[in-house]
């Protein structure tokens, strides 16, 4: 039987791998013991490759987005944490008639709501000062002042177990309150399309 450390070796990660990292350094509220490994890939790529890596070797794993609101035991976290904080960026292009914003999964939501209000666009302002990624956000189907974030949602890039690239198109259907269909699945959220419209708000 292959070691965590083993394994990730034989990825050849350019990203940073620590060893029994305490996750009380990742988390809002600043509480969980140690990480067997925390993994910060690089960009989309590297996240492919450590992701079908640790499906085809069995490996436990956990997905954190920016570490809001999650509750980590003292025992720590056995497996692989996959960091996604380097998995950001955003941007905005005409779409039907309105603007869609695509970002990264690891985009802070804050960084999101301020290219809509750079670009004065409408739609996000429900989400602003919400803590946490638009990953974690997609996942849960963030959800404030009546207003989801699958409202505004139009694709979602994902990989699968085998680290293949899909997307999903928005289906109502398939969220509900703080409910998403990525829930429950071995699936990673990869970036997102949300539908803007011109105005501030």
């Amino acid at each position: 039987m292959h070691t965590v450390g083993e394994i990730l070796e034989r990825i050849k990660l350019f990203g940073p791998v620590l060893y029994d990292e305490p996750m009380s350094r990742h988390t809002s509220f600043r509480i969980g013991g140690p990480a067997d490994a925390f993994v910060s890939p690089t960009d989309v790529e590297e996240l492919t490759r450590l992701f079908a890596a640790v499906n085809d070797a069995a490996l436990p794993h956990f997905v954190l987005g920016a570490g809001a609101n999650i509750l980590v035991s003292d025992r720590g976290i056995r497996g692989v944490v996959i960091d996604m904080s380097c998995i950001r960026g955003c941007e905005v292009r005409p779409a039907d008639g309105g603007f869609l914003l695509t970002a990264l999964a690891g985009t802070p939501v804050d960084d999101a709501c301020a290219l809509a209000l750079e670009r004065e666009l409408s739609g996000l302002e429900f989400l602003f000062s919400m803590p946490g990624s638009i990953g974690g956000s997609v996942w849960m189907n963030a959800r404030c002042y009546g207003r989801s974030i699958s409202d505004i949602l139009v694709t979602v890039d994902y990989l699968d177990e085998a680290g293949r690239r899909l997307t999903l198109a928005s289906d109502p259907g398939l969220y509900d309150y703080k409910r998403s269909p990525f829930q429950g699945h071995n699936a990673l959220i990869v970036g997102a399309g949300l539908r803007l419209e011109k105005g501030r708000g």
